[in-house]
């Protein structure tokens, strides 16, 4: 399946000067060792969306002329990436999708890709903060997306940039997030989140709706 237009939107809302790929979950994606060992136990299922994802990082940083090498999982199970580069994986219903980038200035960066669906009414007290909740009664849509669905994608994105640098665990309500129709988001850490360290800043957050697929990506800049 064709997803040009998918491609297109994540490299619009991928941080500048970092370079973002995609890959299709089909099963047709080799593994390194180190790699294939860390997801033999998987089910096939698990091992598909796994190696998808490392195939999308591998084609982002062959935009950065950087050769195809490992990229073996933590035992919390995030992405280690080489030396002097930061980077981030997501996927969801046959797509996996990956942006990199070098960190000179960048100290990490979060992406998540989702469906369209609207989230869940169950989920959504478990979500959205109250400040969040009461921008969804008053306007469900923003730029024609679910406002719940894209609020989930940009947290978990934002968790995505801010674990690496904490190690610490990260809740749906521990940040607020304002979604812009222009496509920007910004997000407000709030008393009960991991403290970044000072003067580390949450920076360009962008969100996009193409092709049945919700995107989010933020990064945290690094001290001047």
């Amino acid at each position: 399946m064709e997803h040009s237009n998918l491609s297109a939107v994540l490299v619009s809302v991928t941080p500048d000067g970092m370079a973002a790929k995609i890959a299709p979950i089909d099963g047709s994606h080799d593994l390194f060792d180190v790699e294939d060992r860390a997801i033999h136990n998987a089910a096939p299922r698990r091992r598909d969306e796994f190696a998808a994802g490392r195939a999308a990082a591998r084609g982002a940083l062959a935009t950065l002329a950087i050769a195809p090498v490992p990229i073996p999982r933590a035992a919390d199970r995030r992405p280690l990436w080489p030396n002097g580069i930061i980077g981030s994986i997501s996927h969801t219903d046959g797509i996996a999708a990956a942006i990199v980038g070098h960190d000179q200035t960048t100290a990490s960066v979060g992406l998540d890709i989702e469906g369209d669906a609207p989230l869940k009414k169950e989920l959504r007290k478990y979500i959205l903060t109250r400040s969040e909740a009461a921008a969804r009664k008053a306007r469900p849509l923003v730029a024609n997306s679910s406002r719940c669905k894209a609020t989930f994608a940009a947290k978990e994105a934002l968790f995505k940039a801010i674990y690496p640098i904490t190690g610490q665990f990260f809740g749906f309500l521990d940040a607020n997030v304002d979604l812009h129709e222009s496509g920007n988001w910004t997000a407000t850490l709030c008393d009960t989140a991991p403290a970044l360290p000072a003067p580390m800043v949450i920076s360009g957050g962008k969100w996009a709706a193409v092709d049945g697929f919700v995107i989010a990506t933020i990064h945290i800049l690094k001290a001047p």
